[in-house]
């Protein structure tokens, strides 16, 4: 089902659906509509903290005991909120734990303009900033993954045009997934020097390898348009930029930090190395027609002759580098694809084998009446023990059918008075 959202009432329902337990906020626009949406929802608790720290830190109490968990804020908010979060940034997460900030570009209701991105490279945490309120619920189903498989709280950034403007959701159902144990851990929790030395390099290698896998991230794309203008860009300004030049090839930026830079560096060498091609074949089009009238030296000319064909090889490769970028984010993509696809085949298989198994047992347990009347009561339930001796079915002739010790001629002496054994068909 498909529903027209607010960008803070899709964050919402998205963090429903991911099966968030906690939210903490403090109210300021335009964030405010996160924590009023989720207070909806009876099976979140929910909750306005005296400031932006105590809901970070409500967030992290609640990460910590094993459950997901998302703190709201607006820009201004986050500066209030950085001594926990640049220490939550060391320390990692247990459950998932998602930051909304809402920044608010061109003041329409703050005292300031700052950008959360900047925050986030200085506290080395990840963010996340979608450009319409389809991707603020995907993407912050996609931050509880992304904080949970990376141990780090994720930031989801939001501007006040995405978070205020309007556009169609498809609605999914809410899966919790189960609560992770508290596992004491005071290298992990503890942030004295000594710990916290340790956890910076963590950090640091945490970053690289999120780096690395940005590139096969598919919030992360190319959308190939025009040769002679590209633009790199993410969250509203996508939209502003599909509106204004929908014929330019565009980078859309789903993680923005930190960034993909093998996708990065591929399509912008391709890119530079495409113009001073051109430039190069412009000017040997130049020293040709100088040539024809000895205007300048056959040495000269050979020089740019040969530059020319250097280049062109060096745009032969990059093109080729930056074909293999894009196919090594189809194959990895594909890769994932199909191990979703063995997941869902092996909980396949193994509810088929349960309900092998209970058909068997259904079969071990059932009761045949016997010729000379018909069964009108069946005391038992399915896979019920009775004691030996006790009734299992009565007829209507007055007749009972009791319990029997069902065993093995090889092993009956094991059979004790009083044992519960299971119904037989053969009862």
């Amino acid at each position: 089902m498909k529903k027209l959202l607010l960008g803070d009432f899709a964050v919402a329902r998205g963090a429903w659906e991911a099966g968030v337990s906690v939210a903490a906020a403090y109210p300021g626009t335009p964030s405010t509509e996160i924590t009023e949406e989720l207070a909806r929802y009876d099976d979140v608790y929910s909750e306005w903290s005296p400031n932006e720290k105590v809901a970070l830190e409500v967030g992290i109490g609640a990460s910590i005991r094993g459950v997901r968990a998302i703190v709201s804020m607006k820009h201004v908010g986050l500066n209030v909120a950085c001594d926990p979060l640049f220490t939550a940034s060391y320390t990692g997460v247990n459950g998932g734990l998602v930051i909304a900030v809402a920044d608010d570009p061109s003041v329409f209701s703050s005292q300031n303009e700052q950008d959360t991105r900047l925050t986030a490279v200085s506290a080395q945490v990840p963010v996340l900033e979608p450009s319409d309120s389809m991707e603020a619920k995907e993407f912050t189903k996609l931050a509880f993954e992304l904080s949970e498989r990376y141990d780090t709280p994720i930031i989801l950034r939001l501007t006040t045009r995405v978070a205020h403007s309007q556009s169609l959701v498809e609605l999914g159902e809410r899966v919790v997934p189960a609560a992770k144990p508290y596992e004491r851990n005071i290298a992990k929790y503890v942030m004295m020097p000594a710990n916290a030395r340790v956890k910076h390099t963590v950090v640091e290698e945490r970053m690289q390898k999120m780096s690395q896998d940005a590139n096969a991230l598919p919030i992360n794309r190319i959308e190939e348009g025009s040769k002679d203008l590209g633009i790199i860009c993410s969250g509203g300004v996508y939209e502003y930029v599909k509106e204004a030049l929908p014929e330019a090839s565009v980078l859309k930026l789903g993680l923005i930090n930190p960034l993909p830079k093998e996708l990065w560096y591929a399509e912008t060498n391709l890119r530079e190395t495409e113009e001073r091609a051109k430039r190069t074949g412009a000017r040997l089009i130049r020293l040709q027609r100088l040539r024809s009238t000895n205007a300048i030296s056959q040495k000269e000319f050979e020089d740019t002759e040969i530059e020319n064909i250097k280049t062109q090889a060096e745009v032969a490769r990059a093109r080729e580098n930056f074909e293999k970028v894009k196919s090594g984010l189809g194959e990895k993509n594909i890769e994932k694809a199909r191990r979703d696809i063995a997941l869902v085949q092996a909980k396949i298989d193994g509810r088929r084998a349960a309900l092998k198994l209970a058909a068997r047992h259904l079969d071990d347990c059932r009761i045949v009446a016997p010729s000379d009347g018909r069964l009108v009561s069946i005391p038992c339930k399915f896979t019920m023990y009775v004691e030996k001796g006790k009734v299992v079915a009565k007829m209507s002739s007055g007749k009972e059918i009791h319990g029997l010790a069902y065993v093995n001629e090889g092993v009956v002496r094991k059979v004790r008075p009083g044992q519960k054994v299971r119904i037989s068909s053969g009862v």
